[in-house]
C-alpha cells in the first residue's frame, strides 16, 4: 500500500468517523426520548430507557452505514479538493482511477467492518435490549420460547403459541386458564389471534372447553374478542423480525421454510437486502470522488453535505420503496436486493466518464 493510499485512507475515515460519531449522538437522543412513553411501566424507569437506547443503537448504525459513507468520504476528500491536495496529488502522476483504486481499498475495509458488525455485534444486542425492556415492564409474567413459538405465563392463564409471526398476530394458540387454587377451569384454542391499533386480541375460529362441577362445556366462535390477553410487545421476545436477524439467521430461516414449502420471499428478501446494504458501501465512498473532483471541487462543508444528504435520501427512500413493493407486487427477492447497487454502480460510472 503506497503513501497515497495509506493517506486518502486517513482522512477518508476521518471524515467517516466525523459523521458517525454525531449519528450516533443524534439516534441515542432521539430512542431515548422515544422510550418516553414506557417509562414508569413496572419497574422500567429513566436509567433502563437509557440502557435500551444503547442496546439498539448498533443495529441502527448499522442500517445507516451506507449513508455515513456518503456523508463522510466528502468532507474528508473535500477538504483535500478545497486546499487543493487532491489536485498536487494528480500533478504527482496519480490518476483519478489511481486515486478510485485507494477510496476502493478504504471502501472494502469499511465493508468488511460494516459486516461483521451488523452480523456478530448488532444483532445480539438488539435482542438483548428487547428482552431486558419487556422483562422489566412485566415482571410477573413468565416467558420461555425459540423463534418459532413461547409459553406464555400472565397472572393464572398459561398460554401456548404455535407460531410467532409478528408484533400484534400470532398463528395457533392454546389458552390454559386456572382459578386461584390452580385447577384447571377451562381450555381455549385458536387457529390465531391478531389485535387491532387499541390493543385489543381477536381470537379467529375460537373453540373453549370449560371445567364445571357438573362436566365440560363447549363454546365456538368464528372471531372472539379477547380484551387483556396479552400486550403485543410481550411478543416481541420469540417474534422473528428480520430488522433483529443476522444475515447468517436470514439465511438458514428463509431455507428452512423453503424446505418445509412454506412462503419465504419476504425473508429472502431481507436476506438480500441485508448484503446489498454492506456491499453498497465502497460504492458510496466512491461515489464521492467524482464529486469532489468535479462540480464541488471549491464548495464548502455545508454545501457537500447537503449535496449527500439529498442523495442519501433518495437512496433510502428509493431502497426502502422497491423494498416494501416486493411484498405488494411479489417482486424477485434478488431483484429487489441487488437493484438499488446496480443503480449506485451506474451513478458511479456516469459520474467518472465526466471527470476529466
Amino acid at each position: 500500500m503506497s503513501i497515497v493510499d495509506r493517506y486518502l485512507m486517513k482522512v477518508t475515515l476521518q471524515g467517516c468517523g466525523v459523521i458517525l460519531m454525531a449519528l450516533a449522538a443524534l439516534t441515542l437522543f432521539v430512542n431515548f426520548m422515544g422510550q418516553s412513553d414506557d417509562v414508569g411501566k413496572g419497574a422500567y424507569g429513566i436509567w433502563d430507557a437509557f440502557v435500551f437506547a444503547c442496546l439498539t443503537l448498533p443495529s441502527q448504525l448499522y442500517q445507516q452505514m451506507p449513508i455515513v459513507a456518503l456523508l463522510g468520504a466528502p468532507i474528508g476528500l473535500g477538504g483535500l479538493a478545497a486546499n487543493s491536495e487532491l489536485h498536487v496529488i494528480r500533478l504527482s502522476g496519480a490518476s483519478v482511477l489511481r486515486m478510485a483504486r485507494s477510496v476502493l481499498i478504504t471502501g472494502s475495509v469499511l465493508m468488511l467492518l460494516t459486516g461483521a458488525f451488523g452480523e456478530f455485534i448488532a444483532p445480539p444486542l438488539d435482542q438483548a435490549a428487547r428482552q431486558f425492556r419487556t422483562l422489566k415492564k412485566y415482571q410477573k409474567i413468565s416467558i420461555a420460547g425459540s423463534n418459532t413459538g413461547a409459553w406464555i405465563k400472565e397472572g393464572n392463564d398459561i398460554i401456548s403459541i404455535d407460531q410467532m409471526m409478528s408484533e400484534g398476530q400470532v398463528g395457533g394458540l392454546y389458552i390454559y386458564r386456572f382459578d386461584d387454587q390452580r385447577r384447571l377451569i377451562s381450555v381455549i384454542r385458536a387457529d390465531g389471534a391478531l389485535t387491532n391499533d387499541q390493543g385489543n386480541w381477536f381470537l379467529e375460529n375460537m373453540r373453549e372447553s370449560r371445567l364445571t362441577d357438573h362436566g365440560i362445556s363447549a363454546s365456538t366462535a368464528a372471531l372472539s374478542a379477547s380484551p387483556g390477553l396479552l400486550q403485543p410487545d410481550l411478543l416481541e421476545l420469540s417474534a422473528i423480525d428480520t430488522d433483529h436477524l443476522s444475515a447468517r439467521g436470514l439465511y438458514e430461516y428463509y431455507h428452512y421454510l423453503q424446505k418445509n414449502d412454506l412462503e419465504s420471499n419476504h425473508y429472502e428478501k431481507a436476506f438480500w437486502t441485508r448484503i446489498a446494504t454492506t456491499a453498497s458501501v465502497p460504492l458510496m465512498l466512491l461515489l464521492a470522488l467524482p464529486f469532489v473532483l468535479g462540480p464541488m471541487k471549491r464548495s464548502g462543508i455545508g454545501a457537500r453535505l447537503v449535496a449527500g444528504l439529498v442523495i442519501g435520501m433518495i437512496y433510502r427512500l428509493g431502497t426502502r420503496s422497491l423494498y416494501y413493493s416486493g411484498d405488494v407486487f411479489d417482486l424477485d427477492p434478488l431483484m429487489v436486493g441487488w437493484a438499488p447497487v446496480v443503480l449506485l454502480a451506474l451513478m458511479v460510472s456516469v459520474g467518472f466518464s465526466r471527470v476529466h
